[in-house]
């Protein structure tokens, strides 16, 4: 019974207190690799397939709280993040991502890409507002949907921040798919900083 001697206890307390600020050090590790972020021109080698100047239309704020409205595509089995501006979507792994565009052989589909992002299906033909989308998300979200002309789509997105009076970030996004081809989608989208 050597190791619960008094100097075994000191000894296994020091262990423990090494694994103890190991596992922080680990812990703030993974949420900072896992936080989204944009890409910046010199630290990505990745460039976006289509952003908002790529298919003709500037990203242009207009309404109250309005942070990004534009146009965007994102290529198949491309990852989008919606928190960049304009949204960056690539072929590539993209940090942050937020949705991402497949065709398992059921159809053009949408999938949320982390536990950070939640989508619905907007029921109406016109625009939602920030509100309408924070209510729709609510009240019913969806890990993937259909990818299909003319649909809105609400997203709400959760960027975690260091701040230390708030602990995470959110947006509102509304998505409406203009164009469905084999190898991408094409959105109209705003975004609103909640």
């Amino acid at each position: 019974m050597r190791f619960l001697g008094p100097q075994s206890v000191a000894f296994w307390t020091v262990v423990g207190g090494v694994c103890a600020v190991l596992a922080l050090v680990v812990a703030v590790l993974q949420w900072q690799l896992d936080a989204p972020r944009a890409p910046t021109a010199a630290g990505s080698a990745a460039t976006p397939t289509a952003g908002a100047d790529d298919l003709g239309q500037s990203p242009s704020p207009a309404g109250a709280g309005v942070e990004w409205r534009g146009q965007f595509a994102l290529p198949l089995g491309g990852q989008v993040n919606l928190d960049s501006s304009p949204p960056f979507a690539h072929t590539d792994t993209v940090e942050g991502a937020d949705l991402t565009y497949t065709d398992s052989g059921d159809g053009p589909e949408l999938h949320q890409r982390n536990l950070y992002v939640a989508v619905a299906v907007w029921q109406n033909a016109t625009e939602p507002g920030a509100a309408q989308c924070r209510q729709a998300v609510r009240a019913k979200s969806d890990p993937w949907v259909r990818a299909e002309v003319g649909r809105w789509l609400c997203v709400e997105t959760t960027e975690p921040t260091i701040d230390s009076a708030r602990t995470s970030e959110y947006r509102t996004v509304a998505l409406r798919i203009t164009m469905v081809e084999p190898d991408r989608v094409v959105f109209d989208a705003v975004r609103w900083a909640d």
